[in-house]
């Protein structure tokens, strides 16, 4: 009987031990340069756009979040661009990435990458490659 309660404390300690190493190391995967803008996986802000010093949105997500550009690869034989990553302006569609060296950083506020799922909630079917949403500043005159 005690050395079952013995094991079963161990094991208790053993793996809280190992919980609290896990939950600090992802804790700890934030940018570590002070005052560098807060690195959001599926956010750019604004500040991470100016840091970027790109000319247009298609080079700052180049340089800033590659893998949003890539799509998904055909995910039909009746639809073959049915995967790619299409782009929304203030929630308009303004067609797939290319459309992204239409835009100016300095107009933009924020971009988010939306996933399949949540960009079919949001506009409806026909984004199995997700959605890029750019959110303009209030003031921009480009539509």
């Amino acid at each position: 009987m005690r050395l079952t309660r013995l094991a079963v404390s161990l094991f208790v300690a053993v793996t809280s031990i190992s919980l609290v190493a896990g939950l600090s190391a992802c804790a700890g995967s934030s940018s570590s340069t002070p005052g560098a803008p807060r690195r959001v996986g599926d956010l750019i802000t604004r500040a991470e756009l100016e840091n970027a010093q790109a000319p247009d949105l298609h080079q700052a997500i180049q340089r800033l979040r590659p893998n949003w550009l890539h799509s998904r690869g055909p995910v039909s034989l009746q639809a073959p661009d049915a995967g790619n990553v299409l782009v929304y302006l203030d929630d308009t569609r303004l067609g797939g990435i290319e459309a992204l060296s239409n835009l100016q950083p300095a107009e933009v506020l924020e971009i988010r990458r939306l996933s399949a799922a949540d960009a079919t909630s949001r506009w409806g079917v026909g984004h199995a490659g997700g959605a890029i949403l750019v959110r303009r500043l209030v003031g921009s005159s480009r539509r």
